[in-house]
């Protein structure tokens, strides 16, 4: 992924939530959910996916993510994750 598809990914998740960090977290395994922090994974120091945890994805923010999720070109996911969402893209 390169900075114009971080910024863009940015964006989308700010549209969703105003309050976002605007620093990109790395991730850490210690940390199991990061509300407010979009975060990155990094493998050989090639950003692979990039996401952000919701407490509750409703009908609004779904339908923002459905209408823009194809502006980054890679592989667009919503994953459940004990009692919260992950929506994010990762590298194909």
């Amino acid at each position: 992924m390169n900075d114009d598809e971080l910024n863009k990914i940015y964006q989308i998740f700010k549209q969703l939530t105003p309050k976002l960090d605007e620093n990109i977290q790395l991730y850490n395994p210690l940390y199991k959910k990061r509300e407010l922090h979009v975060v990155k994974y990094e493998k050989a120091k090639k950003i692979i996916a990039v996401w952000l945890d919701f407490d509750e994805l409703n009908q609004w923010k779904l339908k923002i993510l459905f209408k823009r999720h194809k502006e980054v070109q890679h592989q667009f996911f919503i994953k459940e994750v004990e009692n919260f969402y992950r929506v994010g893209w990762k590298i194909k």
